[in-house]
């Protein structure tokens, strides 16, 4: 369903590319809500997701999904009792984790009604981004907004790539 809804975009600049990523997002997680209710499952995934178009490379996720990047060419060195070790790979993380002990987060989980204990939404979900998990969203949940969402992702980021 993500695939097909960045394909059905027209997308052509990088702001429209990003918007295509959230809203592809959105919608997978509509879809995944209403099926989850049809078929009584609470269930729920992180997802991750990257769009390389000639030299960029459009990212999005939710939850702890994660997208690292390897290089090569960059001499990192460690020195561990006086030897030295160079590598010529160097990791990049394009992601940003979702957790509800995050400041943003944890304000926003509150602000919609629920709360955060033990590092964990409600005090069982340890992401505070994630597709389905019906119980945590309006109106399954008891709360007037989601405390679990896919919206407000922030823009998807959008780096050059490496």
């Amino acid at each position: 369903m993500l695939v097909e809804q960045l394909c059905e975009s027209e997308a052509q600049s990088d702001e429209s590319r990003c918007d295509a990523l959230s809203k592809a997002f959105i919608e997978c997680d509509r879809a995944l809500i209403e099926t989850s209710a049809k078929a009584n499952w609470d269930d729920g995934s992180t997802g991750v997701v990257a769009l390389q178009i000639d030299d960029r490379v459009y990212v999005a996720n939710c939850g702890d999904a994660e997208i690292v990047v390897g290089t090569s060419g960059a001499d990192n060195t460690q020195s561990s009792d006086n030897n030295s070790t160079a590598s010529p790979y160097t990791a990049t993380c394009l992601t940003i984790k979702h957790k509800p002990m995050d400041e943003s987060e944890r304000e926003r989980i509150q602000a919609a009604g629920g709360f955060v204990i033990f590092g964990r939404v409600g005090g069982t979900l340890a992401v505070s981004r994630a597709f389905g998990d019906r119980p945590f969203k309006a109106p399954y949940s008891r709360t007037p907004a989601d405390l679990v969402t896919v919206e407000q992702i922030g823009r998807a980021s959008c780096r050059e790539r490496v």
